[in-house]
């Protein structure tokens, strides 16, 4: 990424004006919250009192990544927009979470989603599932925050390291004294600053095209880039609503915002606003990458980057005015600058730590283990990150292997609200097999031995552990 800027950043003052203040906005929301709580469950769900407009705002933090971004603009600048689809199937998936899944498990979870499972099933299924949630957001958002750290230190100048350790350094200073209320603090900075960057850019661009809006669609339409894809693509829809059916409601990054809510009425607001967003924002940033396209096609003079990927970020120094040039790189610092720094340490703390490593201490010892573990996630995703930095082949691989971990997760929640057969022995059993299988069509895909779509392994792992759980429940909790 650096070597696209080879003189350094094309950010100019009042550009950095905009992304200190924004950053410094962002900080000074999260500092705000205070260090209030005095236990850890509390500290972990903002003691279950959070509005439903931040809690909406927490979760569209957590869901869009400076990646999501920079690949929404790409895949309609050279192609059609077919990822729509992906964005109504994750609507739909979250509109059954709201009727389906809140009402049950909102009242019986505790600081984490998986203080249902405990309740529902036993002790080793949550720990288990807290295990695969913790190393699946180790994984996956080491891989992230390094890619993110690269395209940010290209924006800004700076080395990707010094980028990562910053963003670390800030999101465990802000996480350790607040905890989540915090994080939604500055969440709500965040998602405002995401949303608002690509309104504004498109209206820069609609000043840019030569002969206006209507020459701008009919470049777009006479290169097929308006269209939703073929048929086949429908087929996208299964794994995308089983992806987002795990992500939204066995993930702990996504699962505590909904659970943070002041009451299931707001919990369910908050879900159902966040679909509305969460196809507004996926909608505008589809919509750039094809204005993008006609700004070029119809500028023939300016050249565009030689990767697709790269069209934002290049449009961005490169094209835009001052301020609003500014703004456009602070809606990827503000994606990045969101780390699972709260959802991994509560994971540690309230799923493996008190019930289990350490129980029957103060509250008092339980918060001071709960600031160390932001402290030691940070430093663990930092290094992680430092490590797969140079590796763009690593970091597709972990992503691959991360969301793989997704499927055993849905598969013991699909298990624990669909059928009322108890399973805790059954459930370990099942959801490791179903990861052991899949990490094998995972290698096997990327040793092009297997040929087929990696987010369909969410969907066989789903429908596999929760089968085999039912199936060897009898033999294994029989004593249950």
């Amino acid at each position: 990424m650096s070597a696209l800027f080879p003189g350094g950043s094309s950010l100019a003052w009042p550009d950095y004006f905009v992304l200190i203040f924004l950053f410094a906005a962002m900080l000074g929301c999260a500092w705000s919250e205070g260090a209030r709580w005095k236990k850890s469950g509390d500290f972990f769900s903002a003691g279950r009192a959070l509005s439903w407009p931040r809690a909406c705002a927490s979760l569209i933090a957590s869901e869009i990544s400076a990646l999501a971004l920079l690949s929404l603009a790409a895949s309609t600048f050279s192609g059609d927009w077919s990822d729509l689809r992906l964005f109504i199937a994750a609507a739909a998936a979250r509109l059954c979470i709201v009727w389906l899944y809140l009402p049950i498990v909102y009242p019986a979870a505790g600081a984490t989603v998986y203080g249902y499972l405990a309740k529902r099933f036993g002790p080793a299924t949550r720990r288990v599932s807290a295990g695969f949630f913790i190393g699946m957001r180790l994984l996956a958002s080491g891989a992230r925050l390094a890619a993110a750290a690269g395209v940010v230190g290209a924006l800004l100048g700076c080395h990707p390291v010094l980028v990562l350790l910053a963003l670390a350094l800030a999101c465990a200073a802000y996480t350790s004294r607040g905890g989540l209320s915090a994080v939604s603090g500055a969440a709500v900075v965040q998602a405002g600053t995401i949303l608002a960057a690509p309104f504004v850019l498109l209206a820069f661009l609609s000043r840019h095209w030569p002969g206006g809006f209507s020459a701008a669609i009919q470049a777009a339409h006479d290169a097929g880039r308006l269209g939703l894809g073929s048929p086949r693509t429908a087929l996208a829809l299964s794994p995308a609503f089983f992806a987002a059916l795990a992500t939204y409601g066995a993930d702990q990054e996504l699962a505590q915002n909904s659970l943070a809510a002041a009451s299931l009425k707001d919990s369910r607001w908050a879900t159902a606003g966040a679909a509305v967003l969460s196809l507004l924002i996926g909608a505008a940033y589809l919509a750039v990458g094809t204005g993008l396209f006609a700004f070029y096609k119809l500028n023939p003079a300016m050249s565009p980057p030689q990767s697709p990927s790269l069209v934002y970020a290049h449009f961005c120094l490169t094209s835009l005015p001052v301020a609003v040039r500014g703004l456009s790189a602070a809606a990827i610092v503000m994606a990045a600058a969101h780390l699972p720094l709260c959802s991994l340490s509560a994971a540690f703390v309230e799923d493996y730590y008190r019930p289990w490593l350490m129980p029957r201490k103060s509250e008092a010892h339980y918060l001071r283990v709960s600031k160390a573990a932001v402290w030691f996630f940070a430093a663990a995703l930092a290094g992680l990150a430092i490590i797969w930095n140079s590796s763009e082949a690593w970091l597709a691989f972990l992503l691959k292997i991360g969301s793989m971990l997704l499927g055993p997760l849905l598969g013991v929640f699909l298990f624990a609200l669909f059928s009322r057969r108890w399973a805790d022995r059954a459930n370990v059993v099942a959801a490791a097999s179903s990861a052991g299988l899949g990490a094998v069509a995972v290698a096997l895909i990327e040793a092009d031995r297997l040929h087929c779509d990696p987010s369909w392994l969410i969907v066989f792992g789903a429908l596999f552990t929760a089968f085999l759980a039912r199936q060897l429940a009898p033999y294994l909790d029989r004593d249950q």
